[in-house]
């Protein structure tokens, strides 16, 4: 069991493999280690019984802990809150980036959505792109279909196909410091 924890946690630590590189390698040999360890000589209690249940403790429970004590020192934003070191997510997600980045931060979009009298200032694809935008500045903005929604070989299919469709037939597409968005202001 000790080593199945090791290999797992190496997986999960090889997800973000920039951070702490050294650590998912240390868990894993430290795991493999005291699993074999405790597989042929762990028969009789003694000293070295604490040390080898002190050595399986720590290694399996150094991961979890790294990725504990990083997502306890890390602000978070947004509707998700995710645990362990950031990485970034190319569906916009949570630990990617939304309208104008990490928590929204795009003072041209923000701009743009608070010049409107529109009941809905924008559209974007995504709910997570508009979340915190429409928070922080009390604007309606539209999230339409997703990026990556899964039909057949990777075919937007459904409703939310069907509203992204003739969002992009109907509505100026603008790229906003780095945001794409669609103008649903009425144009004359």
């Amino acid at each position: 069991m000790l080593a199945v924890t090791g290999v797992w946690a190496f997986v999960l630590l090889n997800r973000t493999p920039d951070w702490w590189p050294a650590l998912r390698w240390i868990v894993l040999a430290g795991s493999i280690i005291v699993a074999v360890v405790v597989a042929i000589g762990l028969h009789r209690p003694g000293r070295s019984t604490v040390a080898v249940l002190a050595a399986a403790a720590l290694f399996g429970l150094g991961a979890p802990a790294a990725y504990s004590i990083e997502t306890m020192s890390s602000a978070h934003t947004g509707p998700v809150t995710t645990s362990g070191p950031a990485k970034p997510d190319p569906f916009g997600g949570p630990g990617g980036h939304g309208p104008g980045g990490r928590g929204g931060d795009n003072a041209a979009l923000e701009a743009l959505v608070q010049d409107t009298d529109n009941r809905w200032a924008a559209a974007a694809v995504g709910s997570f792109q508009v979340n915190d935008l429409e928070l922080k500045t009390g604007t309606s903005l539209m999230a339409i279909g997703n990026d990556k929604e899964g039909g057949p070989m990777n075919h937007r299919t459904g409703v939310a196909n069907d509203i992204t469709t003739w969002v992009e037939q109907h509505f100026t597409k603008m790229d906003v410091g780095g945001t794409t968005v669609y103008d649903l202001q009425p144009h004359a």
